[in-house]
């Protein structure tokens, strides 16, 4: 058995976990077992080092590859037509990765029927690691869509270029004069295990950030069932002290009326009336994550005697992170807030929130005071503790711009209006 047979043999690893990265990307979720799923793949690379040691005849590999790849797609979830065009879409991608390291390492004769010649150890290492860092790649970015959790493409660029300068690296330190096979091997393996460490940490690295996000998801919806709560049981409370009191309230209005203090007792319903009204509800949509925030925040508003216009149409489940979801609505609410409250007249408040067409369109007007603190085409905060505020408008817009959003700010004189547009949040 020749060096090159035994890397062939040795780096089979690297091309499976490279197959099943492009499988898991592109293909549905699991029908059977792990164990089922392993033992395919490794049947499949089993008879794939037979064959290889028996017949180099591209022709066979070419028939042996399409029938495997597409016996190995039964693991997943997919139709008949899906499994056959996947099957030869993932070898035409093996096989363009080949046939350019074939020509950048000086291999160019190819017949179909004859047995290839090729056998440089280098190429070998440079097919199977560029294989798996194009497909670990290529299921992390399907990833992220699936998880909702964003990365920026520069990430993704600056460390495909890491790699392939270590390949490059590699390269170079091979191409010295009077180099020994056994060089060229030690080469080879520090490049795989230098490559695949790297790969590993990086998906350690993006694993724990997938759990931080996790927490603070959960930690915000906690914070939404604590709100909620916090209103039930206030209104509970408000209800248990007038249903005990009532008794007595009757008993004072009735002696109001018949002594004809009409003012007080005017005064006294309007008391009965805010109490029993003042941590209402004042949105009750499907989701609970936009309820939760919109109710503990326009509480805020119930002394102000602001006018509360709400038309809230969304449905259950939104393509977007609650905690991103509470930093945004969060962040707008308690700017209109901070500014009705600085009104002295007209305190307004109108918040529309639709999904339209698969996008999420939030109009939120609110009166204010007319003062603007900016700076660098940049909202400055007017509160005391600036040091403790001022980042929320600038929150707000990175994450809308993580989702491929918008926001537009416009205001008059006595009118501050922020327009959101945030698309395929279904």
């Amino acid at each position: 058995m020749s060096i090159y047979e035994i890397f062939f043999i040795l780096t089979m690893p690297i091309y499976l976990i490279s197959i099943y990265k492009l499988n898991c990307s592109f293909l549905g979720e699991r029908i059977y077992s792990k164990r089922i799923e392993l033992v395919s793949y490794i049947l499949y690379a089993v008879c794939l080092v037979i064959i290889y040691l028996t017949t180099r005849k591209p022709i066979v590999f070419l028939i042996y590859n399409l029938l495997s790849f597409f016996c190995i797609s039964l693991n997943y979830y997919a139709d008949m037509v899906g499994r056959i065009v996947y099957a030869f879409l993932l070898y035409l991608f093996l096989f363009i990765i080949e046939v350019v390291l074939w020509r950048i390492t000086g291999y160019f004769r190819l017949n179909a029927l004859e047995n290839s010649e090729f056998n440089s150890i280098v190429g070998i290492v440079l097919m199977r690691v560029i294989m798996l860092i194009f497909a670990y790649f290529i299921h992390k970015l399907r990833k992220s869509k699936t998880t909702g959790f964003y990365i920026p493409a520069y990430y993704y660029f600056a460390q495909i270029l890491i790699l392939l300068g270590i390949l490059y690296f590699f390269l170079m330190s091979i191409e010295k004069n009077n180099i020994s096979t056994t060089q060229v091997i030690i080469s080879s393996i520090i490049v795989l295990l230098v490559d695949g460490m790297i790969i590993l940490i990086d998906e350690k690295i993006y694993a724990a950030m997938i759990v931080s996000v996790e927490r603070n998801l959960l930690k915000q919806q906690n914070i939404a069932y604590e709100n909620q709560a916090e209103i039930i049981n206030r209104s509970l409370s408000t209800i248990k002290a007038l249903k005990h009191d009532i008794k007595n309230h009757i008993l004072t209005l009735q002696l109001i009326y018949k002594n004809k203090q009409y003012q007080d007792f005017e005064e006294y319903t309007n008391k009965i009336l805010f109490e029993i009204n003042g941590d209402k509800n004042f949105t009750y949509s499907e989701n609970f994550i936009v309820d939760s925030i919109i109710n503990f925040k326009l509480k805020e508003l119930n002394e102000q005697e602001a006018d509360i216009k709400l038309d809230i149409n969304i449905p259950q489940n939104l393509n977007i992170l609650a905690f991103d979801l509470t930093v945004i609505l969060g962040n707008l609410l308690d700017n209109a807030i901070t500014a009705i409250k600085q009104t002295k007249y007209n305190k307004i408040l109108s918040l529309y929130m639709h999904c339209t067409k698969g996008s999420l369109v939030i109009l939120l007007d609110n009166s204010f005071s007319g003062e603007l603190n900016m700076k660098d085409g940049i909202f400055q905060t007017t509160k005391p503790l600036k040091e403790n505020h001022g980042i929320g408008i600038n929150n707000t817009q990175k994450i809308i711009s993580n989702y491929n959003g918008e926001m537009q700010i416009h205001h008059t004189n006595d009118t501050f209006s922020v327009v959101v547009l945030i698309p395929d949040i279904d």
